[in-house]
């Protein structure tokens, strides 16, 4: 069985569990206040008077530290430092054993039998100082052994007679041995539910990690909510990335060498996405599918700059490994539809006729260059420079105007 929740962890377990119980403490020393008062008040009215002033002081100090104790446990320094539990609630024993001494001479004039005085206190400090060591089990077996020892000197101080004593002993040490089983059973079942739910806590952060690598956090927050995930972004601009001759690369490649080469060009545009604040969409096969102006933010010229940057380290990559290996990249602006569908492997995805007519612009495209529409040209012309436009035949759309990009170097 593991005992770390014995030990002081400030940060962890006990700071926990002391900070969600001092209620208890609270309840359990006002609970105490109002015994103390019924036998001070019973002490005034069975003991004779020098006896029962006696008392009185006794009890004023233990009402004291009791109240030491109240300000303890309602103190931010409560739920970090256990070892004053113990400082704390050592001098109960000294003032309860004082009300006893005071009042030793006269139990038979009171009418009272020692014994059972003296066993009646010890078990009633036993229970409420089982209330007082919250997540501290450890300490309150501590000062169950000295509040022990504390009994058996004071009950062969009231009677010697051994059968007397043996009974004052079987009435008090189970009520002890049962108070200690309860307080470190409660505490072993609290730090149990702690780590639990500290796993618990970790598993559902793990999980939402992983959501969130597949889905942006906004809207993995909003399909937990249950909420439809549809947005309209009005000026977006579409980059379509394709491998050209990828099919010949299979062939030429062993199977783990072209996935690896794959891997290498879309993590050249998965960084590329982060340097110029482009948002990744999918992969689609052998081609890359990106986004600025949707919900990652980012503008058309951005999209540009990313679109040029991966194409200069394609072809970096393709130098560096003799392999024929080059992308085309088609560019479109316009308006697009953003969203989630389906329950299964779901990601956020954008739909319209603008995704249409970049992935066509992209196919007009010649090797290791990139082609923009009309719509991009014009929102980009200033920052980027192209070679004059060129009629292009689009499947499905027909003849469009093309502007391809002089590329420069990019950062």
């Amino acid at each position: 069985m593991q005992t770390d929740w014995l030990v002081n962890d400030p940060s962890g377990f006990a700071f926990y569990e002391r900070s969600h119980r001092t209620w208890i403490v609270r309840y359990g020393i006002l609970l105490a206040f109002a015994a103390l008062l019924g036998t001070t008040l019973q002490n005034l009215l069975s003991f004779k008077a020098g006896s029962a002033v006696q008392s009185v002081y006794w009890s004023l100090g233990l009402a004291l530290n009791l109240a030491v104790f109240y300000v303890w446990a309602t103190s931010k320094f409560y739920s970090r430092h256990q070892w004053i539990d113990l400082v704390l609630t050592l001098p109960f024993i000294c003032w309860m054993s004082g009300i006893r001494v005071a009042m030793q001479g006269d139990f038979s004039s009171a009418g009272w039998f020692p014994m059972a005085f003296v066993t009646g206190n010890h078990v009633l400090g036993a229970l409420f100082a089982s209330l007082f060591f919250v997540a501290n089990a450890r300490l309150y077996i501590v000062w169950l052994i000295i509040y022990i020892i504390d009994y058996g000197l004071i009950l062969h101080s009231v009677t010697p007679d051994i059968k007397a004593a043996m009974y004052g002993w079987g009435a008090f040490l189970p009520v002890a041995i049962i108070s200690m089983y309860y307080t470190w059973t409660i505490d072993h079942r609290a730090y149990r539910n702690f780590k639990l739910s500290q796993i618990l806590e970790d598993e559902k952060s793990k999980t939402e990690q992983m959501l969130y690598s597949i889905l942006p956090e906004e809207v993995a927050g909003r399909l937990r909510d249950g909420q439809a995930v549809a947005d309209a972004f009005s000026d977006t601009t579409v980059v379509f990335i394709d491998i050209v001759g990828s099919s010949e690369l299979a062939r030429s490649l062993s199977p783990k060498h072209f996935i690896s080469t794959l891997n290498d060009v879309f993590s050249i545009a998965d960084h590329a996405t982060s340097a110029f604040g482009v948002e990744k969409v999918k992969t689609i096969g052998d081609a890359y599918l990106a986004v600025a102006g949707g919900r990652g933010g980012g503008d058309a010229v951005s999209a540009l700059l990313f679109a040029q940057s991966v194409t200069e380290k394609v072809q970096s990559l393709a130098a560096e490994r003799s392999l024929a290996l080059n992308v085309r990249v088609g560019v479109h602006s316009g308006p697009v539809v953003g969203g989630v569908i389906g329950h299964k492997a779901a990601t956020y995805d954008y739909w319209g006729d603008t995704m249409n007519v970049a992935a066509r612009v992209e196919s007009v495209a010649r090797p290791g260059s990139i082609s923009v529409t009309q719509q991009t040209y014009f929102a980009t012309r200033h920052e980027i420079d192209y070679l004059p436009p060129r009629l292009a035949t689009l499947k499905g759309i027909g003849e469009l105007q093309v502007y391809d990009v002089i590329m420069t170097e990019t950062a």
